[in-house]
């Protein structure tokens, strides 16, 4: 019942926020991912702080899906924007953490930490909302790809 409500707030959340990419600007985000090794899906929500020119800090937080237990991971990352005007390509480093929990089962919490790299790109549908495809690899003990999907919203 708990991951149904999340559900309904996630997509009551579906509208997110993202501009361009100058000094002081601010984006916030809500999107989907499929994450492989183990393969989930889930739902994200992130802002996106540019301290300067064509560099910005991203947080994020995203909820898994399995069909067994709890799954959520947070993340750092660091873009830097290589275009801009309407299609904003983007190269992304990062560092991230992941948690598992097993209910019904006598097996303790999995928790992993790792880098990830990746690519993506903000793609301008009107002046103050975008579609953020992105691509990651995360590289640690148990090394993964995330395909990623949302909508962002530039917020001043």
């Amino acid at each position: 019942m708990k991951r149904f409500l999340w559900l309904g707030i996630v997509f009551t959340l579906n509208i997110s926020l993202a501009k361009a990419q100058y000094k002081n600007q601010w984006t916030i985000s809500q999107g989907y991912e499929i994450r492989t090794n183990p393969s989930f899906f889930g739902m994200n929500v992130g802002a996106e702080y540019f301290p300067a020119h064509y560099f910005s800090i991203r947080p994020s937080y995203v909820v898994y899906l399995p069909s067994l237990g709890k799954a959520s991971g947070a993340n750092l990352d660091f873009r830097y924007f290589l275009t801009e005007k309407k299609t904003q390509w983007y190269a992304t480093a990062g560092y991230g953490y992941y948690q598992r929990k097993f209910e019904g089962n006598t097996q303790p919490i999995l928790r992993q930490s790792y880098f990830h790299l990746g690519t993506g790109l903000n793609l301008k549908l009107m002046d103050q909302i975008g579609l953020n495809p992105e691509i990651q690899s995360q590289l640690g003990s148990n090394t993964s790809w995330v395909f990623k999907v949302g909508l962002v919203y530039f917020v001043n």
